[in-house]
C-alpha cells in the first residue's frame, strides 16, 4: 500500500497549512478526492480541519499594522523554509495563484533582502490564510472556510497578554458558533 492510499484509506482528518479556500479545489481538494475515491471514501468521511491566527482589528489603521506585521513571517515561510530547491509553503502559495509573488519573495529572501521579501508579500496573501480583520471580515472568512468544506477550526488567538488572547479566543468561538 502506498502512503497516499494509506492516508486516504485510514485518515480521519485533513490538517491544511497555507490553505486558501479560493484555491483549494485544485491545490488540495481534487487530489484528496482522488485518493479518497480509490479507497471507496468521500470527503464527507473526513473531518476537514484548518487553523489560523485570529486577531480582531478595531480600525483600518490597526488592520494595516497587523497585516504589515505578518508579512515578514510569511516571507520567511516562502523564502527561508526548506532547502534552496524545495519549499512546501512556497509551492502551496504558488498552487493557489501566487506563483509569481512567491518566486520573487523566495529570490529576495535567499539573496539576503529580507525586508524586500517582506515588502513583496501582498496584503491579500496574509488575509487569505489568516483570520485577521474586523469582526465582519473574520466572520466572512469563516463562512468561506465552511463553504469550502472546513468543519473543524483551530484558532491561534493573538494578544499581548493571556487575558487578551482569551478574549480574542472567546470572540472567535462565538463567531464559529454563529456561522455554524
Amino acid at each position: 500500500m502506498t502512503l497516499p492510499s494509506l492516508l486516504t484509506s485510514h485518515a480521519r482528518a485533513m490538517f491544511g497549512t497555507s490553505f486558501v479556500p479560493e484555491g483549494a479545489a485544485t491545490a488540495y481538494l481534487a487530489h484528496l478526492d482522488e485518493g479518497l475515491a480509490k479507497s471507496g471514501r468521500t470527503r464527507s468521511d473526513l473531518d476537514l480541519c484548518q487553523g489560523a491566527e485570529v486577531a480582531f482589528a478595531p480600525t483600518e489603521d490597526a488592520l494595516g499594522a497587523m497585516v504589515a506585521g505578518r508579512k515578514k513571517e510569511l516571507a520567511f515561510s516562502l523564502g527561508g523554509m526548506g532547502s534552496s530547491s524545495t519549499n512546501y509553503y512556497n509551492r502551496a502559495y504558488s498552487r493557489q495563484g501566487w506563483a509569481d509573488v512567491a518566486a520573487k519573495v523566495r529570490q529576495r529572501w535567499q539573496a539576503g533582502d529580507h525586508d524586500g521579501a517582506a515588502g513583496t508579500v501582498t496584503d491579500d496573501m496574509v488575509l487569505a490564510t489568516t483570520l485577521i480583520g474586523t469582526e465582519t471580515m473574520v466572520r466572512e472568512r469563516l463562512r468561506v472556510w465552511r463553504d469550502a468544506g472546513v468543519n473543524t477550526v483551530r484558532l491561534y488567538p493573538s494578544g499581548d497578554t493571556l487575558d487578551a488572547r482569551l478574549t480574542t479566543l472567546a470572540r472567535a468561538i462565538d463567531l464559529v458558533h454563529e456561522i455554524g
